[in-house]
């Protein structure tokens, strides 16, 4: 069973994750409207992917190389995963790790 000390450290780390992601959101969204674009997520992901090609590969390397990789993803996948992570950790009996990250 998990002390006081490492309950509070996975609570905040999920709440942060959590607060993280939700303000992400709606910052993307408050970006997308501020540019004209649609918020539905594919055709703004379109969107943003079809102006980062736009540059020249040579000049903006890594920016052409997500966009000709396209930046679909699966948000909530991505979430899920987050708070997998962080109940993976708070359950993996290491101790010493949730001490060092409450010090640091």
């Amino acid at each position: 069973m998990a002390g006081r000390r490492e309950l509070l450290v996975a609570t905040s780390a999920l709440l942060h994750h959590t607060l993280g992601a939700a303000g992400q959101h709606v910052a993307n969204c408050a970006r997308a409207s501020s540019l004209g674009l649609e918020t539905e997520h594919e055709a703004s992901t379109d969107a943003v992917t079809a102006r980062w090609r736009q540059p020249s590969a040579q000049e903006y390397p890594c920016a052409r190389a997500v966009a000709d990789r396209g930046l679909d993803h699966d948000d909530r996948g991505q979430f899920l995963a987050g708070i997998d992570l962080i109940a993976a950790g708070s359950t993996s009996g290491c101790g010493p790790l949730i001490n060092i990250a409450v010090a640091c």
